[in-house]
């Protein structure tokens, strides 16, 4: 089987593939990414069904930790909450993505808070590798500013660097992350 995308289409489906010769048949489905320019590992814009994440992607994102179906799908973007426990990760082409190969990582994505984080930081975002999570973004609400919050990063470990801006609710920014393997250094940006 021979699947040619759409020129200038990018995204993500869940392709069945069933066979039979007219006796006996089997089927599989797997999901299929594709990417919008060479060396894009992965690009997701969100636009499947509302629903559980991990079935409505066609597995493109798997459970890795939590009550499978938290992660939810909501009018093209993903719903995060601190009352629902869902980590879920999409596995990148390349993989294993590890240090001693010259590889940094980045990923960007738009984030709009709907109401202030805990002061506690929480992560909502990583890349995971060997069993860990590395560069992972923290929010925790600003401790001088109502309705306030920062941004922090950590490299692999709960020690965090907060971002040096204090963000608003209901705005929305475009958070840029950039993950050395080798170096195990990660840097952020908001609105760059």
């Amino acid at each position: 089987v021979t699947l040619t995308p759409v020129a200038g289409v990018a995204g993500a489906a869940s392709v069945a593939i069933v066979v039979s010769d007219g006796i006996h048949s089997n089927h599989t489905s797997f999901p299929l990414a594709v990417t919008p320019v060479a060396g894009c590992l992965l690009f997701e814009p969100f636009s499947y069904s509302n629903g559980a994440v991990v079935t409505n992607s066609g597995l493109l994102w798997a459970n890795h930790s939590g009550t499978p179906g938290d992660c939810e799908l909501v009018d093209g973007q993903l719903r995060l909450s601190s009352n629902r426990s869902e980590d879920v990760l999409a596995p990148l082409p390349g993989a294993p993505h590890e240090p001693g190969g010259g590889e940094v990582l980045y990923a960007a994505f738009r984030i709009k808070f709907l109401g202030t984080p805990r002061f506690t930081p929480e992560y909502f975002a990583h890349f995971f590798g060997a069993g860990s999570s590395r560069a992972r973004v923290y929010a925790s609400a600003a401790e001088t500013w109502s309705g306030a919050f920062r941004l922090y990063v950590a490299n692999g470990s709960a020690t965090t660097s907060p971002h040096a801006a204090v963000l608003s609710t209901n705005t929305y920014y475009t958070v840029v992350l950039r993950h050395n393997l080798d170096l195990a250094t990660t840097a952020l940006w908001v609105s760059p």
